[in-house]
């Protein structure tokens, strides 16, 4: 087999992997979904009796749980993501539509700040191995992977929005707004990141082809960047997938502690409301950015390795 065949291979198997993980999503998401106690018209005390039971016979809550999911599944192989039960006229696509560029954009700027920030300081730590600074950023690393954005979200509020008083504390209605959601969000992706890379390059700094590139009067930095930094990507891109996986699912309680009004907040929102359809087209918006990044970073690992071609 040759390698354009394999990597055909490949493609086939991770679009069935993919496409039956995302099944598997729906299904599951839809199933516990319905099993949760309540619905979404129980709050409504004052509705009328019989007009609640037009709704539910409306949105067919009253029929079996496999002929809701076949209905939704219809439905979602010709793109429809369906209405809102609670906000009546909106679709779940302008919904999501709402939410979306400040999720997204809380998350990209997240993963930058996470990946430049750790490429700095463990080029720094590499390079001044056994130095006060080198031993700052293990110290600052320690305590940045422990925290959880649960505890160190509320500390950044209070200590610069509240006794500073120096940042916004709430919306992303300005860069400035930015700077704490995404310090809470990166801080300990960064940490990971850092304390993984930093340990590759101390590693690959050590091996035979680096004195060689000594002994040849280049530069520490020229060693680290053309030389070093090449075989010590590895295992960054397999930390990768796993990684931003984590950062996505975790900027929901960031959205609710900044009050960000992105899907996080919006899914908490649905959620408690019971809206079905609102929370499971949220699903699969996270879902398949979730995948689509894990098979990307899979994917570039196996084009700077193409040994792990034959593992695959």
């Amino acid at each position: 087999m040759t390698s354009r065949e394999d990597v055909r291979v490949l493609f086939a198997r991770k679009l069935v992997e993919t496409l039956t993980a995302l099944l598997a999503l729906v299904f599951l998401s839809f199933l516990f979904l319905h099993a949760m106690p309540g619905g979404p018209f129980d709050e409504e005390i004052s509705l009328n009796p019989a007009v609640k039971e037009n709704l539910i016979r409306q949105w067919a809550l009253d029929q079996p749980f496999l002929t809701q999911f076949t209905h939704y599944l219809k439905g979602l192989f010709k793109g429809d993501l369906g209405s809102s039960m609670v906000q009546s006229g909106k679709t779940v696509s302008e919904l999501l539509l709402q939410g979306f560029s400040q999720t997204l954009m809380l998350n990209v700027l997240a993963i930058i700040v996470s990946y430049l920030l750790a490429f700095f300081t463990s080029s720094v730590a590499a390079m001044k191995a056994g130095t006060l600074t080198a031993r700052s950023i293990e110290a600052i690393n320690v305590v940045a992977i422990s925290l959880p954005s649960l505890f160190l979200g509320p500390v950044l509020i209070y200590l610069f929005g509240f006794y500073l008083n120096l940042l916004p504390t709430a919306f992303l209605s300005s860069p400035a707004h930015y700077i704490l959601p995404v310090l809470t969000l990166s801080l300990r992706p960064w940490a990971q990141l850092n304390l993984l890379l930093t340990n590759s390059l101390q590693e690959t700094l050590q091996l035979d082809f680096i004195r060689t590139a000594k002994a040849k009067g280049l530069s520490r930095w020229q060693i680290l960047v053309n030389h070093a930094y090449k075989n010590s990507l590895m295992p960054i891109l397999s930390m990768s997938g796993p990684l931003i996986v984590g950062l996505i699912s975790g900027s929901f309680l960031v959205e609710i502690l900044f009050s960000i009004p992105g899907l996080g907040q919006q899914f908490v929102e649905s959620l408690n409301l019971r809206d079905y359809p609102v929370v499971m087209g949220l699903v699969l918006v996270y879902g398949i950015s979730l995948i689509v990044m894990t098979n990307v970073f899979d994917a570039c690992a196996l084009w700077v390795d193409p040994r792990l071609r034959g593992q695959k």
